[in-house]
């Protein structure tokens, strides 16, 4: 300590200052803003460019439509022999 200050006044000259506030908050929300238009943008160019369907893909939907078909079609025999079965049972019954 330099001769003839005292503690008090040191310690006020080495007072930490407060961290000026960050005012530059628009650039970096309009960077944010242009990389997430960026970044849709290239997915939905991605996405436009799929090729057509190609035959096997087409195949693979007919296989798709036909299993589908053959479930509908178990399915309402599967409820036709309850009906049957339920039915059977009243006459049983009776």
């Amino acid at each position: 300590m330099p001769p003839g200050r005292s503690t008090c006044a040191v310690a006020s000259q080495n007072r930490i200052q407060p961290a000026p506030k960050h005012t530059e908050e628009k650039p970096m929300n309009t960077a944010r803003s242009t990389l997430a238009v960026m970044a849709l943008s290239t997915l939905f160019a991605l996405a436009a460019c799929q090729p057509a369907e190609g035959p096997a893909e087409r195949a693979g939907k007919q296989i798709d439509n036909a299993a589908e078909k053959v479930g509908d079609q178990v399915e309402k025999a599967g409820d036709k022999i309850k009906d049957a079965t339920k039915e059977a049972k009243k006459g049983l019954s009776n």
